[in-house]
């Protein structure tokens, strides 16, 4: 299955969602994802997003495979154990960044500490080493939502014959997946993040095939079908509503450092 190419230029944030022919407002549907900010001078109370995120550009964290470490986008070292509680991932192939066509890989997205939309993504001998970790999962009957992952950097041998019949040895990290039990604060608010939002990064899907999607991947980017929202969980037998974004032109995040706002009320 193809991904649906995504013009840069058109990705935006929606602010309202149509539910059953219905337009309301994120904070009607989703009040866990805003909070009120009361400013200290006046007393004038707005709603604002709790979480930052520009649609198709999460904030990037990154394993680099030749060191072993973790690192924010290339810049902040993070060390070699990196931590995180997903809320949607994607299992596909591709020749992103000028790998060969058949690279099998995984990309997470998650909230990090300072709520932002954030993902990380790993390939190759990573890749595989989630693949069997997640089986053991399943078969526990656990929910990759509800479970917190930390990730170890492993160093790996290799030996390979050159065409001029000579051997090269080496070695590089691949990363580990270990579980623990996640916080259900944190799955409740990325719940609502994948249900309000069009969660995904808009370089990984150009020319990439998809093999797996978890359930609260936004579908229609990879089906080119509406997005239909997944059964409640406490009565999966109810009839699907379906959920089209109402996509606007910007919307401005205001810096809470640079405002006279306190917390929430």
């Amino acid at each position: 299955m193809s991904a649906t190419a995504i013009s840069p230029e058109t990705t935006t944030v929606s602010t309202a969602l149509t539910v059953n022919g219905t337009q309301r407002p994120l904070q009607e549907l989703f009040p866990n994802l805003f909070e009120t900010l009361v400013d200290e001078d006046t007393g004038e109370e707005t709603l604002e997003p709790k979480i930052i995120y520009i649609e198709g550009r999460p904030k990037i964290y990154r394993f680099d495979g030749k060191t072993g470490r973790f690192n924010l986008d290339g810049k902040e070292d993070l060390g070699t154990e990196f931590s995180f509680q997903p809320f949607a991932w994607r299992l596909f192939s591709g020749g992103l960044f000028d790998r060969k066509e058949s690279t099998q890989w995984v990309e997470f997205f998650f909230l990090d500490a300072d709520l932002c939309v954030s993902t990380i993504m790993f390939n190759n001998t990573s890749a595989i080493n989630f693949k069997e970790a997640r089986e053991k999962i399943v078969y526990q009957r656990k929910k990759f939502e509800d479970l917190k992952f930390v990730l170890k950097a492993e160093k790996k041998d290799y030996e390979i014959t050159l065409p001029d019949g000579k051997t090269q040895k080496g070695n590089y990290f691949a990363a580990t997946f270990q579980f623990e039990e996640g916080d259900l604060g944190f799955r409740k608010l990325g719940r609502d993040v994948a249900r309000a939002y069009n969660v995904y990064g808009v370089v990984t899907l150009q020319n990439t095939v998809t093999t797996f999607l978890s359930d609260w991947f936004p579908k229609h980017l990879i089906y080119g079908l509406p997005l239909i929202e997944p059964p409640k969980e406490e009565v999966r037998s109810e009839p699907l509503p379906v959920v089209e974004p109402i996509p606007v032109e910007e919307v401005q995040i205001v810096s809470k450092s640079s405002s006279k706002k306190s917390s929430r009320k």
